[in-house]
């Protein structure tokens, strides 16, 4: 496809140009017609070629961030390694003679990427018994890596760039060539800050190290092998004696930190020479890169070196946690120890979040699940349970009927019996019952009794009416659940008291019917229950007073003694002259006699007594009559004799 240099021109303008091909395929074909994949490996490729318009004559700079000019002989694309940030492009034209021009513009380099936080897997503990909480330490994020980097990393390099790093060598007199001597790697004012994760040791070392068996070995100071910077080696990129060899050692941040917790860490790297004797050939080991330039030992040939790097990040994240415990965000400082907290029953999901350099967040997550596998304490003991005895109710046999005090180390959740129904047929035999309770953690357990049903009984109550001689007895049974009366009634008392009436009448009750009254209801399906009730003398209707006088004619200056019957009971007697209902009190006592002092007037007066009993009085006796006459005067006929 040809292009017209206005076409392009105008297509490219943006420095983009987009070419879309579309599949002929014929509506009125069926779709053999169109292209299909019958060769296995079909592909479609363009290219694109033409001519720059760009005057010989002139020349072109580029100035990356005010550094030193790159030359370009074109105007072709350029392959540029920008860090994250702002940087400053400058173009630079020269014609043949000397003019210069110059355009100019930013390119911002942003970081969008999050890092990658890694967080332990669940933790799952148990209550010790008898509590309801744990108290633990927090495992921390496991590592945190970042495209760029969460942190400025702390770095510290040995020896540093501005000593000496050269490799010396030794004559090995087994083998009679000159190797690597051993180096040692003394990294001082450390501090054990490392994030979770790793810290790296990276080596750079150029020499004579292309070859299998041209290696030093990496010694940690706790005597333990780290790696070796053999070729093929996991993190060994490899190198010789024109660019140097890098070879990268992961130690975990936790044996890192415990190593710096004094402030300095030492690596030892080994040169290897553990070579069969006699020696296969020449060129074992690490040898100098110049052999005329080492003839004694300690000598170095200028061109073999050895420099050690720790790298390593510190962060400072945020937890939180959710759920049966919840934590506020808190952010942990370095050097980060697992912080200690006391934890609910249940799930709390922990949470932690980390934020780079460029801003971009990252959160992980795990669960302490704190698991309650002790089961409630349940107890529980015998008891009696009512029902009513129509025989149309079943009774319900609650949890508290039969607890002694069930308890759980955390909450409970439910408390039920098994059986828990019972009907009359079932009163007066012991029912073998279990007690069940369940915590919130899903623990059951359980505890057997039994319990005795009784009926409920009926509440007969004696009742009599002020002015009245009789007295009824009220049977008051427990109510049936459709509210009518379904009971059949046996009263039974004193001197061979029987009736089958629910509310019976006692006719003119007196002594006689003084004592214990036993009432049995029976309900529809047989079920029976007893209630008592007494009469006493209290109970029994007032009788008429007979009102008796110590004589009917007395002087005016005798006392007259009014008496009565003495009668049972909380009583008074209120003594009245003149005729009921209208008569004059006298006076009022609690004993059945009263004396009316003397002087009196004389004449004809009448009396009549009334017994109270709890506010309601009897009838009025019958009246007496008393004469009261003046007591006779002797007079002598004369006044003398002689």
């Amino acid at each position: 496809v040809n292009l017209t240099e206005e076409q392009f021109n105008s297509w490219g303008f943006d420095g983009l140009l987009e070419i879309t091909l579309i599949p002929n395929v014929p509506p009125t074909l069926p779709g053999r017609f169109a292209i299909n994949l019958v060769c296995g490996n079909s592909f479609v490729d363009a290219s694109l070629s033409y001519t720059l318009a760009f005057p010989n004559s002139l020349e072109m700079e580029l100035v990356l961030d005010g550094q030193p000019p790159l030359f370009l002989g074109s105007p072709t694309p350029v392959p540029l390694f920008l860090d994250v940030g702002v940087h400053q492009i400058e173009y630079r034209f020269r014609d043949c003679g000397g003019n210069l021009s110059t355009c100019s513009f930013e390119v911002t380099v942003e970081d969008l990427e999050p890092p990658a936080l890694n967080c332990p897997p669940d933790l799952i503990v148990n209550l010790d018994p008898g509590e309801c909480q744990k108290t633990l330490e927090v495992p921390l994020f496991l590592d945190v890596s970042d495209n760029c980097a969460v942190t400025t990393p702390v770095t510290q390099t040995q020896p540093p760039p501005t000593q000496d790093a050269f490799l010396t060598f030794t004559l090995n007199p087994n083998f009679g060539e000159f190797m690597a001597d051993d180096r040692l790697f003394v990294f001082t004012n450390l501090q054990p800050t490392a994030a979770p994760g790793f810290v790296e040791l990276i080596v750079e070392l150029q020499g004579d190290v292309d070859e299998p068996g041209e290696f030093f070995t990496l010694i940690g100071p706790n005597n333990d092998t780290l790696g070796t910077t053999e070729v093929g080696q996991p993190g060994v990129v490899p190198g010789d004696c024109n660019s140097p060899l890098t070879a990268t050692f992961l130690i975990p941040s936790e044996d890192f930190n415990n190593w710096a917790s004094s402030g300095t860490v030492a690596f030892q790297a080994r040169s290897f020479m553990s070579f069969p004797l006699p020696p296969s050939g020449p060129g074992l080991g690490i040898n100098p890169c110049d052999p005329g330039a080492v003839t004694q030992d300690g000598q170095t040939d200028s061109i073999s070196y050895m420099r050690a790097t720790l790298q390593y990040q510190v962060v400072e994240p945020t937890y939180w946690a959710e759920g049966a415990t919840p934590i506020p965000p808190t952010v942990l400082s370095a050097p980060l120890v697992p912080p200690t907290h006391t934890f609910d029953q249940g799930v709390t999901t922990i949470s932690y979040e980390v934020v780079d350099l460029a801003g971009n967040r990252d959160t992980c997550s795990f669960d302490i699940v704190v698991e309650d596998k002790e089961p409630p304490n349940v107890l529980c003991g015998p008891s009696f349970v009512s029902i009513n005895p129509s025989g149309l109710v079943q009774d319900t046999i609650f949890p508290a009927d039969i607890d002694l005090g069930t308890s759980d180390n955390c909450t409970l959740d439910s408390i039920w019996v098994q059986p828990n129904r019972v009907t009359c047929d079932q009163a007066g035999s012991p029912i073998n019952v279990t007690l069940f309770a369940r915590d919130q953690a899903g623990n059951v357990d359980s505890c057997q009794t039994f319990v005795v049903v009784e009926t409920e009984p009926p509440a007969p109550t004696v009742v009599g009416t002020c002015g009245s001689s009789d007295l009824q007895l009220m049977a008051n049974p427990p109510l049936a659940p459709n509210g009518n009366d379904v009971y059949q009634y046996e009263w039974t008392g004193p001197n061979g008291f029987f009736s089958n009436q629910r509310d019976p009448l006692i006719q003119g009750a007196d002594m006689t019917h003084v004592g214990f009254y036993t009432l049995l209801i029976r309900g529809i399906t047989g079920c029976e229950a007893v209630g008592t009730v007494q009469i006493q003398c209290e109970d029994l209707p007032l009788q008429r007073p007979a009102l008796s006088v110590s004589a009917t004619q007395v002087c005016n200056d005798d006392p007259i003694d009014l008496s009565t019957s003495p009668v049972c009971g909380n009583v008074v007697y209120k003594w009245y002259s003149g005729t009921p209902p209208n008569g004059t009190l006298l006076g009022t006592t609690t004993d059945p006699e009263f004396t009316i002092a003397p002087p009196h007037q004389p004449g004809n007066f009448k009396f009549y007594v009334v017994v109270e009993r709890n506010g309601c009085p009897s009838q009025a006796s019958l009246t007496q009559t008393v004469t009261i006459t003046n007591r006779p005067v002797a007079m002598p006929d004369q006044t003398s004799i002689t």
